[in-house]
């Protein structure tokens, strides 16, 4: 956290000091650190919210709040390896083979032909929705990617 940002924080703020115990609290009940709490899977979090005195509904719920943007902002800033294959292969509308040559492409480290498949990807996305059989394209693109990608110009971005 920057300096600034937490030289900012009011620590005998009403904000604070109950959201603070409250943690402090489900740290006591885990062994955890600040940071494995805020890492830890939602079912875990879920239950040590579940375990907090109930008196504090609207503490328990900005802490509910924390973890959830702590998570939002971890996946869209984190600079992690993906395991873009797995994601891939979640979509139908991406042929199995052309996932397995893009695979093969980048085991082998074949970086050239690894970018050409993904243009390919790429293209082939942009026809479709340029085609404007856009009716079918909701069966095989989840809505929030299927927003996204009509949110987009495609023309602009490929050069088209």
């Amino acid at each position: 956290m920057p300096k600034d940002v937490f030289d900012s924080i009011d620590l005998k703020s009403d904000y604070f000091i109950t959201i603070h115990k409250l943690a402090n609290k489900m740290l006591s009940m885990s062994a955890m650190t600040y940071a494995t709490l805020l890492e830890v899977e939602p079912r875990i979090f879920e239950k040590l919210i579940g375990r907090l005195p109930q008196e504090h509904q609207k503490d328990i719920h900005r802490l509910e709040c924390i973890y959830a943007l702590y998570a939002l902002l971890k996946e869209k800033y984190s600079f992690e390896t993906l395991d873009i294959i797995s994601i891939l292969r979640r979509y139908s509308f991406i042929e199995a083979s052309e996932i397995t040559l893009f695979d093969n492409a980048m085991k082998e480290e074949d970086f050239d032909a690894a970018l050409k498949l993904i243009y390919h990807l790429w293209n082939s996305l942009k026809n479709h929705i340029q085609s404007g059989n856009n009716s079918s394209m909701g069966k095989h693109i989840p809505q929030t990617t299927y927003c996204h990608w009509n949110s987009l110009d495609v023309r602009n971005i490929s050069g088209a």
